[in-house]
């Protein structure tokens, strides 16, 4: 996905408008992840703390996990279509599988694609599908509602969030939630709350065939497959909620009135 020259010092220009109204004049920072905390020290001098969003685990019920029908192996990737959500390399992804003995893996992304910022990345992946002939494997679902959103986690085999640079990412939380097993990139902020191997798969980011590698792991492993399910579960369950994000916010707060 290309900007001209013309729409770059727009955005630019936006960008330093904001910086001075919103950054600059404030004494502290809430970041979502590491690697903004260090950017908001390297380029505004400001002392950033983290605090993660949660999600109501309530509302994403966990469904337990049988061995995967190596026939029809379904994969789901989903959020509004930025790009760097990079569904670039999960296509890729399906297509190395399909050629290596998968014939029958399928892949379901949701996100919203039809208004006019999302359009030219979405054009772009539906030629991309089409270069690589997988008409039949890879679906664009488009914006979804939250039951139908719930019934693709159920539905589906493994969640992959090929996000890049991307600050958080709390769809791969509601997939574990559900009992899907994740396959995360390492520059996601969800990554730095996981364990590879042991409630999530972590993966090289802009990498196909490391995701590739990462599903071919989970079909063929079916011992695996379930623990990440279970462990990923308990993972969410315990750790990932609005309590856990208020207590945070609390703390803070409090701080920052005593001083």
């Amino acid at each position: 996905f290309h900007i001209s020259s013309h729409e770059r010092l727009f955005y630019r220009f936006v960008d330093w408008c904001d910086v001075r109204q919103f950054i600059l004049p404030h004494e502290r920072m809430i970041v979502m992840d590491e690697r903004t905390r260090e950017w908001a020290h390297h380029h505004f001098r400001k002392h950033a703390l983290i605090v993660r969003s949660g999600l109501d685990a309530s509302r994403f019920p966990y469904l337990a996990r049988g061995p995967l029908d190596v026939s029809g192996v379904k994969i789901l990737a989903g959020g509004i279509f930025f790009t760097h959500r990079r569904y670039e390399d999960i296509i890729r992804a399906v297509s190395l599988l399909k050629s290596s003995g998968f014939p029958g893996i399928r892949l379901s992304i949701f996100g919203d694609y039809a208004a006019p910022p999302y359009r030219a990345y979405h054009t772009e992946l539906v030629h991309l599908v089409a270069a690589l002939k997988l008409e039949d494997a890879v679906s664009f679902l488009g914006k979804v509602s939250e039951e139908e959103l719930l019934s693709l986690y159920h539905s589906h085999d493994i969640y992959v969030s090929a996000n890049h640079l991307q600050s958080w990412g709390l769809a791969a939380f509601e997939a574990m939630s559900c009992g899907l097993p994740v396959i995360v990139s390492k520059s996601a902020g969800a990554s730095e709350v996981l364990t590879d191997g042991q409630n999530a798969l972590l993966v090289e980011p802009c990498s196909a065939q490391g995701i590739a590698q990462k599903i071919r792991e989970l079909i063929e492993e079916p011992d695996h497959y379930r623990a990440l399910s279970e462990k990923g579960g308990i993972l969410v369950r315990q750790n990932i909620s609005w309590d856990k994000t208020a207590e945070s916010l609390e703390k803070i707060f409090k701080e920052i009135v005593k001083r």
